[in-house]
C-alpha cells in the first residue's frame, strides 16, 4: 500500500472500526446475509458455493459473483517501507 501511495501520490487513511461492530462494515454485513441465505447448507463444491451466492439479495439487489483463480504470490514490503512506518508509529 506504501508503494502505492508513493507511485500515485495519492494519500491513504486506514478505517478500523472496533471489535463485533459489523454494522459499520458492508462486507461484513454482506457476508452475514449470505450465511443467513445458505442457513447450513453443506457447501460441498465450488460451484455449488457460486450458485448459492448469485441467489441471494441483500437490499433487493443480486450480487455479481464471479470465480476468481488466480493465485496471488505473498510478497513483503521493502526496507524503504518499512522504514516509513516505523517513523510515522
Amino acid at each position: 500500500m506504501i508503494e502505492f501511495s508513493d507511485k500515485t501520490g495519492l494519500e491513504i487513511q486506514l478505517a478500523y472500526y472496533p471489535p463485533y461492530h459489523s454494522k459499520y462494515n458492508l462486507v461484513e454485513r454482506c457476508w452475514g446475509i449470505l450465511e443467513m441465505h445458505w442457513n447450513g447448507t453443506l457447501l460441498s463444491s465450488v460451484n455449488k458455493v457460486i450458485r448459492w451466492a448469485e441467489t441471494m439479495t441483500w437490499n433487493s439487489v443480486h450480487p455479481a459473483v464471479h470465480l476468481i483463480d488466480k493465485v496471488y504470490q505473498n510478497s513483503e514490503i521493502d526496507k524503504r517501507g518499512n522504514e516509513n512506518l516505523r517513523r510515522e508509529n
